[in-house]
């Protein structure tokens, strides 16, 4: 009789303490740049054109992510008034109004509904010719989705602090050997 076979398959989440099933589990040891380099920056550097939508949703999550871990704004509601849409505001040069009438509809539009509300703005035009990554005015906004998506490729690039989230962790890789 053979020795078994062993496939090794690659599972990517956060193992529960105890976890144990008839496989085993090893992490695999990647840095902190490697996981969120293959997982975040480089996927969304890439895409172009009619990605835009798709890189706005993903610039969305990374800027929310950074302004709530790195920025210590927590589970602050992101209100008129709140001081996280007033650092959002000035990473991108809008007046706080401006910044919140931004974060209703495109924030929230975006991550719940996949298309920017009309609730607080009038209207919305995206275009890759616009000098500024968002501007608001007459509660019309213009975005350069690539400028938007460089802004916070920017912020995350470099801040390690935003990973270390003790509500949402930064997944680990894990390697899984079944036997047959």
């Amino acid at each position: 009789m053979s020795d078994p076979i062993h496939i090794a398959s690659i599972e990517t989440g956060i193992c529960p303490p105890g976890f144990s099933d008839v496989s085993p589990r090893f992490e695999v040891q990647t840095t902190l740049r490697e996981q969120t380099t293959k997982w975040f920056l480089d996927p969304l550097s890439k895409l172009t054109s009619d990605e835009a939508f798709i890189a706005m949703i993903i610039s969305i999550v990374l800027l929310e992510k950074w302004l709530r871990v790195s920025r210590e704004h927590g589970e602050e509601t992101f209100s008129e008034t709140s001081k996280a849409i007033r650092d959002f505001a000035g990473v991108f040069n809008l007046q706080p109004r401006d910044a919140f009438y931004f974060w209703q509809d495109w924030r929230n539009g975006l991550l719940h509904r996949g298309m920017p509300k009309f609730d607080w703005i009038d209207g919305y035009f995206m275009s890759s010719k616009y000098p500024e990554a968002v501007a608001v005015e007459n509660k019309v906004v213009r975005v350069n989705p690539w400028l938007f998506r460089d802004k916070v490729l920017e912020l995350v690039r470099t801040d390690r602090k935003m990973w270390s989230d003790p509500m949402c962790p930064l997944a680990k890789v894990i390697r899984v050997e079944d036997t047959l």
